[in-house]
């Protein structure tokens, strides 16, 4: 067969994909309950998705999205939402061993910034799990954060879709990824 462990990234694909965001505090996400609270807070409250609501039932939750605010900035702009991650998620930071968790405590702790301007361009995107049985591909909206479980490619179009979910490529997936069973 094909010697997959010899094959190479293609520039052409450079910044297209990342892991989702790493949160480093669960104070950031929040019940539909919780998010009614802070309606007036819509541009920073995102939906949120974690691996198991891509391949088993999907939960509604969401999360509070600071990336590119300072703290003084969200303190002054976003006052509810500073004392709710002051309180929820600034005490499970300040124990944290990285420094820079610690210090940047109102952000997550990898905001995957990086592909984030590639998200901003297009309206969804093709996300797959990092861990799971069988390898699948689906769009969702680009609205959405997801958790670092979900892989994220950074295209809305459907030919890129139906190459990755393609038998050739998920053949060469599995065969250069890992599975649950190694």
């Amino acid at each position: 067969g094909a010697n997959v462990a010899a094959t190479v990234a293609l520039n052409s694909n450079l910044g297209l994909s990342s892991m989702g965001v790493k949160l480093h505090g669960t104070g950031f996400v929040l019940s539909p309950l919780e998010r009614k609270e802070y309606a007036n807070n819509l541009k920073i409250i995102k939906p949120y998705l974690c691996g198991r609501d891509l391949v088993q039932e999907r939960r509604v939750q969401f999360v509070i999205d600071l990336f590119g605010f300072g703290e003084e900035q969200v303190r002054r702009d976003f006052p509810d939402i500073y004392q709710h991650v002051l309180t929820h998620v600034k005490p499970e930071r300040d124990s944290n061993a990285r420094e820079t968790y610690r210090r940047n405590w109102w952000v997550f702790g990898e905001p995957r910034g990086d592909i984030r301007p590639a998200l901003a361009e297009i309206k969804r995107l093709v996300v797959t799990t990092r861990t799971a049985k069988h390898r699948i591909f689906v769009f969702e909206p680009s609205t959405t954060l997801f958790e670092s479980e979900i892989i994220l490619i950074a295209t809305d179009d459907s030919f890129h879709l139906g190459v990755l979910s393609s038998r050739i490529h998920v053949v060469f997936a599995l065969a250069a990824g890992g599975t649950l069973e190694d």
